[in-house]
């Protein structure tokens, strides 16, 4: 009953709720040994951290979440964790460290064969690239990701487009940088 419940203030954005009723759900599955939902539950707490902008709490409780899932050993949920623990470097500005914890949700995506997921850690793994300006592996993620979703045959044709539009996107800055240094080297 507690999952759904997150889930739905989630959505709703009720994020102070969402935080009690997953610290109590946390508890109360660590008190009964249930290491499947205490970890389901510290992931459900981290993304409640994020979204209240509290990344340091975040990083250490999606930390857990992925430990437990190694140790019970759900190599799917545990790329999920890895995925949104992606998130929050990138939030706080920690590039480097955000772009390694994506391809290692990427690659525990690929090793799994789960390609929609896949192609969303792809489509994180982009967007971080094209925060510290490596457009050319941006577009690269952006492209992958797009035919992974296509192949996956996900019917949101939105979200193939949006990743095809960064692509395009990057390709153009890059582009236009080019240009500049050529003509500013000419000048």
């Amino acid at each position: 009953m507690s999952a759904p419940l997150c889930e739905y203030l989630s959505w709703r954005r009720f994020l102070s709720d969402q935080l009690t009723v997953a610290t109590m759900a946390r508890d109360i599955a660590r008190a009964i040994g249930d290491l499947r939902n205490e970890a389901d539950f510290w992931n459900n707490l981290g993304s409640a951290l994020q979204d209240l902008h509290r990344f340091n709490e975040a990083i250490a409780v999606l930390q857990r979440a992925r430990d437990l899932y190694q140790q019970i050993d759900d190599c799917h949920s545990e790329a999920d964790a890895w995925n949104n623990l992606g998130l929050t470097p990138r939030s706080v500005h920690h590039y480097d460290e955000a772009i390694t914890v994506h391809e290692r949700a990427r690659d525990l995506y690929q090793q799994i064969g789960d390609l929609h997921r896949e192609a969303g850690a792809w489509s994180n793994l982009g967007l971080t690239l094209r925060e510290v300006q490596q457009m050319f592996e941006a577009m690269h993620a952006f492209q992958r990701a797009a035919v992974l979703y296509a192949e996956a045959q996900d019917d949101d044709r939105r979200q193939v487009l949006r990743l095809l539009s960064s692509a395009r996107d990057a390709h153009e800055r890059l582009r236009r940088e080019a240009l500049a240094r050529i003509i500013g080297s000419h000048s």
